[in-house]
């Protein structure tokens, strides 16, 4: 009699445990995002992957892939009502907040499947000093995005941003001048030819994505011995069309782009 009767009650809690649960994952549902398992992170070419840019603001949009309900949450509340931020996921005190003017919610395809988006672009980032930095100075790392309104505190899957490399320099010629990045068997790796300005300074980058195994050149080091040794580093070529090709050496580091900024390169005939 007893065993029965405690089945009776075992079954009985069972069933009340699988309503509650059932009642808060609807409740959640129309709440908005509880039952989201999760948030995927795309760039515009479907990558989990984010190679910045200084020239291009389109190649610094990440896509967050909502669910419907998600969505239509934010269009009811207002976008104006939502925060967003992107924190380094090895350092969550390096925490970046985005202007609501750098989100948007659109229809993208993403890995040729028309979605809807929530866009957020993260050309103008800023600080917790409220210091709006450039893309070039968003540091190299794993990032991961988070959305907060009144009841709904959201974190997306990590994406990683990769720096450009920036190069800036003056070109000793008369005349217009053209000028590109190329690595070091002669393939052009900017995304773009730019006009040098009439003062001859011009500003141009190269992509994360670019600099890899063409780029690498030895550097030789003076070591405490005797010998000496050598160390791999990355460099291009800046190719100037002016009357004549000019040619110039430059590193192709994205750590060093406060110093290349205060040391531009001189390209002329020598």
């Amino acid at each position: 009699m007893k065993t029965s009767f405690c089945k009776v009650i075992l079954l009985l809690l069972v069933v009340i445990f699988s309503y509650a649960t059932t009642f808060k994952q609807v409740f959640a549902a129309k709440e908005g995002f509880a039952t989201v398992k999760s948030l995927k992170i795309y760039s515009n070419k479907g990558e989990d992957i984010i190679y910045g840019s200084v020239l291009s603001p389109k190649e610094d949009e990440i896509n967050v892939l909502l669910p419907k309900s998600a969505i239509e949450k934010i269009r009811k509340v207002g976008q104006d009502k939502f925060s967003y931020s992107i924190t380094s996921v090895l350092d969550t005190t390096k925490t970046y907040s985005v202007p609501n003017d750098s989100i948007s919610i659109q229809r993208k395809k993403i890995k040729n499947i028309s979605r809807k988006c929530l866009i957020i672009s993260l050309f103008n980032l800023i600080t917790p000093s409220g210091i709006t930095i450039s893309p070039s100075s968003l540091p190299e790392g794993d990032y991961k995005v988070r959305i907060l309104a009144q009841g709904v505190d959201l974190t997306t899957d990590s994406f990683s941003y990769k720096t450009p490399a920036l190069v800036v320099g003056t070109v000793d010629s008369k005349t217009a001048a053209l000028v590109s990045v190329e690595d070091l068997l002669g393939n052009t790796i900017s995304d773009n030819t730019i006009a040098a300005n009439p003062n001859g300074t011009f500003f141009t980058e190269v992509r994360a994505n670019k600099i890899g195994v063409q780029t690498k050149a030895r550097k030789h080091l003076k070591a405490q011995s005797s010998e000496d040794s050598t160390e791999e580093i990355n460099t291009g070529l800046v190719h100037v069309v002016t009357d004549i090709d000019l040619y110039a050496i430059t590193f192709l580091d994205p750590k060093k782009n406060t110093d290349v900024s205060n040391q531009t390169l001189t390209v002329d005939e020598n």
